[in-house]
């Protein structure tokens, strides 16, 4: 099956993992350098009443451990969420696939319906042709004769009405299975 229903699927269960990482990622220590210069009057010896430059620098490290309290809940929400898709990723598959089941047999009964109303055109036209050999010696009346006529061009409709209608059952299979 190719439904754009399952890769969607795929997608939230992806956007869960990355979430997933993400919560891991946000309550990880950070650390950063920097470094601040300037030139100025006092520069960082306050006593000197000269121009100078100066500069500090370091290595900041900062750990938010406030996040810690909820990190459980929000993975357990993640997860829960993650079952929850994969649950309807599951229940839509089962769905489709019993769809297409049904769709096989009424694939199959047209093409059974097909089969038999080629034999009941090929019965019928015979039989015309005999009643018009029949009303041509005067056997039969003309009005038989129609009646004959008409019940071979009946089976012909029927012919071709399931035709259709297999023609519709094949087109609603692979709408359903996405090919």
């Amino acid at each position: 099956m190719k439904r754009p229903e399952l890769k969607l699927y795929e997608l939230q269960k992806q956007t869960f993992e990355t979430q997933k990482k993400l919560l891991n990622a946000r309550y990880l220590p950070k650390a950063g350098l920097f470094l601040q210069g300037g030139y100025g009057r006092p520069a960082l010896n306050m006593l000197s009443n000269a121009f100078e430059s100066y500069y500090i620098g370091g290595l900041r490290l900062n750990w938010n451990i406030t996040g810690y309290y909820t990190l459980k809940k929000e993975k357990k929400i993640l997860d829960i969420n993650r079952s929850s898709t994969d649950l309807q990723s599951e229940a839509f598959l089962f769905n489709t696939k019993l769809s297409m089941s049904q769709q096989n047999r009424e694939i199959r009964k047209y093409e059974e319906l097909i089969t038999s109303d080629n034999e009941i055109v090929g019965l019928r036209e015979s039989i015309k042709n005999t009643s018009k050999e029949q009303l041509q010696y005067g056997i039969i009346t003309a009005n038989d004769y129609i009646t004959y006529v008409n019940a071979e061009d009946q089976a012909r409709q029927n012919l071709a009405m399931h035709q259709i209608q297999l023609l519709l059952a094949q087109y609603t299979y692979q709408n359903t299975t996405g090919l």
